[in-house]
This record gives C-alpha cells, sequence and structure tokens, in this order.
C-alpha cells in the first residue's frame, strides 16, 4: 500500500517495481505513446518531475504536482507545432515565468 507521505519518486518506484502494479505500469509507459501518437495527440510523460530537471519538492504529495511543474508540462507539450499554433504567446510567458527569481517549487511568477 502507498503511504500518503510519499513523494513522486518513491510512487514511481513502487510503481515499477510492486508485483500488484508493475505489469500495468510499464504496458501503460510503453503503450499510451504510440495510442496518442496514431490518434494525433501530443504526449508527454509527465509521470516524474526528473523528466523537467525538478525533484519531489514539485510535489505536493505522491500524485499531485503543483503549478510551478504543470508550467514545465506546458512548455514541453507547445514543442508540438498545432499547440503552438493555438497558443501564439505562451512560450514567450512560461520561459519568462520559469526564468523568474521570484518562481519557486510551488507557485510560478506569471506578472501581473
Amino acid at each position: 500500500m502507498l503511504d500518503r507521505n510519499e513523494l513522486a519518486s518513491e510512487v514511481v518506484a513502487r510503481l515499477s517495481t510492486d508485483p500488484r502494479h508493475s505489469r500495468f505500469w510499464a504496458d501503460f509507459r510503453r503503450t499510451m505513446p504510440e495510442v496518442f501518437r496514431r490518434h494525433g495527440f501530443p504526449m508527454i510523460d509527465a509521470s516524474e518531475p526528473s523528466a523537467f530537471g525538478m525533484d519531489d519538492r514539485a510535489m505536493s504529495d505522491g500524485e499531485h504536482a503543483e503549478e510551478t511543474f504543470h508550467l514545465h508540462v506546458l512548455k514541453a507539450l507547445l514543442g508540438d507545432d498545432r499547440l503552438r499554433e493555438i497558443l501564439p504567446g505562451a512560450r514567450t510567458v512560461l520561459e519568462r515565468a520559469i526564468a523568474s527569481p521570484r518562481t519557486n517549487y510551488w507557485e510560478p511568477d506569471l506578472g501581473s
């Protein structure tokens, strides 16, 4: 059973190694990117903060990320040309917020 206080890295480690979850987790991570591509949707694996140069401080608990983490995910999603076209000014706003010294692991500086 997962402890409520576990952080993302511990949760991912448990999903990867616990016999009750590991096969499903491995299948999910292997097949979902192809399913999304096949249907024309972008997919970013945001299951670990380390994928975005962050650590477990970006998480409020084992399953829920804070706002700054979501900025990194959105920035990665903007690698898709269609999303950049729909949100033309988003990359500039995201990069400014991520670079701001007032942005921390939990709250981004989105300006006023």
